[in-house]
């Protein structure tokens, strides 16, 4: 795996807006334009015996003659504003050419540009092409491309396993698992950017451009995979930010730190292990916020030392719109539920769903600067209104959408319409946590009405952390809890 690589962990690190200098690869020479050109890379003269000319606003150069006749698009030669990419292009001879790649550094630090559009016939898009485009803001592949493709707005491989762009992101990114490859310059320009979490399915990661990321705090691992591909002897200076704080998996702390020995001992990066790995867990969840309720449930998780998830509801007022970033602040998880709670509304339709998730997921991506990547059904997945294929096609959008749909094994019970005491919330809670198995996951609401889970909650946690769980936040590393799954 190692001969495959040409810089990995220091990419990780330049992401945070850390400059390595390694042994570099081809790129060097669009690099160094780029850095003394603040703008648009210009080819200052065009050989077309070289296999190089100029077309509109494109530079091109000839990757190959014959049977067929291609060329990569190696820069502009003008500002502009929505770039569209041809599909062939004809030189001053009359020769045509179809239009296959991208080079390096091909659209690099450009500020003219806004929207991208990537035709059928690209099949190669190599690295650094969109980075530092500070004003990119939309990329778009043809449908017949059957090379890449864009969700919410970040460019992939058309498998998915290779990221290729980053367009935009809030102060949070999680990289969807099954990521294989991040490539060099993959973050564009994410200037709100702190946290990076990257999957255990890692296995190669690029270097990347100082000025990608400058606000990133943290960069989290999931795995292991990276760290044992590194070559000690691939790294060598290393500038800019410093306080950067690596995560990585409990009791790989060593590995990890000999691995980044180059870099650990030239800066002030700290490295700390993700302590919880290990520790009995319990995740408790709120539906139906935010609420009058949402604050006191805040403070008592606070005052107790515990993380919850919260499944909310999409409303924009300015009361619920701080809410939402209260709940992300103190480091909880923020989900979708809905935006009406009507099942007839909900469930009429895939259209009808589509809208009534999008429209809650783009008000708490508004409001945090984070996308949720969890849903949790009104009624569950196992709601009695929507079943057999309907419920499956529901799924299955989630599932194909990188999006998980989580429900619960054990409850409280403060929605089945019976009347408990605080107490008698606390026991239901601890009575279906102790037989859910190994993933507790515990139902609650926080709507206006449920004082009563309100009060029950120190208690709760109190005799959890007795029984020795952690009281953690979901995310979409954790095997979700489903009531119906998707059958092939």
């Amino acid at each position: 795996m190692n001969k495959k690589v040409n810089v990995i962990i220091m990419g990780i690190l330049l992401v945070c807006g850390v400059v390595l200098i390694p042994c570099l690869s081809k790129s060097v020479e669009w690099r160094e334009k780029a850095e003394e050109q603040d703008n648009v890379i210009t080819v200052q003269a065009q050989d077309e015996q070289k296999g190089e000319f100029i077309k509109g606003a494109f530079s091109y150069h000839v990757l190959k003659k014959g049977k067929t006749d291609e060329v990569e698009i190696t820069g502009l030669v003008k500002n502009v504003k929505d770039v569209k990419i041809p599909f062939e292009v004809t030189d001053s001879k009359g020769s045509k050419y179809k239009v296959t790649a991208l080079a390096n550094g091909a659209f690099a630090k450009n500020k003219a540009i806004e929207s991208i559009t990537i035709s059928s016939g690209v099949r190669t898009i190599k690295e650094n092409v969109f980075v530092g485009c500070k004003n990119l803001k939309k990329v778009t592949v043809a449908k017949e491309n059957p090379n890449y493709k864009v969700v919410d707005n970040t460019l992939y491989t058309k498998s998915g396993k290779t990221l290729v762009a980053v367009i935009d992101t809030g102060v949070y990114y999680l990289i969807p698992k099954g990521v294989i490859k991040v490539k060099e310059g993959a973050f564009v320009y994410c200037k709100n950017l702190k946290k990076v979490i990257f999957p255990a399915t890692i296995e190669e990661i690029g270097r990347l451009f100082e000025s990608s990321c400058p606000s990133l705090k943290q960069v989290v691992f999931r795995g292991e995979k990276v760290a044992n591909m590194v070559k000690s002897g691939e790294m060598a200076t290393l500038k800019g930010h410093e306080k950067i704080e690596i995560v990585v998996p409990n009791g790989k702390k060593a590995v990890y730190k000999k691995k980044l020995q180059p870099i650990y001992e030239q800066s002030k990066l700290s490295m700390v292990e993700d302590k919880n790995t290990d520790k009995k867990k319990v995740y408790l969840t709120f539906d139906d916020g935010p609420s009058e309720n949402t604050e006191k449930i805040l403070e008592i998780l606070d005052k107790y030392n515990a993380k919850a998830t919260f499944f909310v509801l999409g409303k924009t007022d300015k009361f619920s719109m701080d809410e939402y970033r209260k709940i992300v602040e103190k480091g909880h998880t923020i989900g979708v539920h809905s935006t009406s709670h009507q099942y007839k509304i909900v469930y009429k339709s895939l259209d009808s769903l589509k809208k009534d998730y999008i429209t809650t997921r783009d008000i708490v991506w508004k409001a945090t600067g984070i996308k949720p990547t969890l849903y949790r059904f009104p009624g569950g997945s196992s709601n009695s209104y929507c079943a057999g294929k309907k419920i499956q096609k529901y799924m299955k959008y989630f599932n194909d959408t990188g999006v998980v749909y989580v429900d619960w094994n054990a409850s409280n019970e403060d929605a089945t319409g019976r009347y408990y005491t605080a107490a008698g919330l606390t026991q239901n809670a601890v009575r279906t946590v102790q037989r859910a198995g190994s993933v507790p996951v515990v139902l609650m609401h926080d709507a206006a009405a449920k004082k009563k889970t309100v009060e029950s909650l120190p208690g709760l946690i109190k005799q959890l952390q007795s029984m020795g769980y952690s009281c953690e936040a979901l995310d979409e590393y954790v095997p979700p809890v489903q009531h119906r799954k998707v059958t092939k």
